[in-house]
């Protein structure tokens, strides 16, 4: 009976670090996989941080061009108001 305990208690001992092993191995799967995940996700912000300065320098230009655009807008209806008071006189 003896050799029973003894054998069962060895016996739990391997069964104990084969699911330990098996946990470890799980877990090494899931590291890697959260990494590669992570470059993943790196890669999609680093994209998207190309495309936000590119719309970004294309805003700026745009505004450039609006602001161009409203001081001549500007300037011809200050031309215009100051011919109308010379023409009053």
């Amino acid at each position: 009976m003896h050799e029973f305990f003894a054998r069962f208690d060895w016996l739990a001992f391997i069964v104990a670090i084969i699911g330990f092993v098996v946990w470890l191995v799980r877990l090494e799967g899931r590291v890697k996989q959260n990494e590669r995940l992570t470059e993943i996700a790196q890669g999609s912000v680093d994209e998207l941080r190309k495309r936000h300065e590119q719309l970004d320098s294309e805003l700026v230009r745009k505004l450039s061009r609006l602001e161009t655009a409203i001081a001549r807008i500007e300037g011809y209806l200050r031309g215009k108001i100051e011919s109308q008071e010379h023409m009053e006189e």
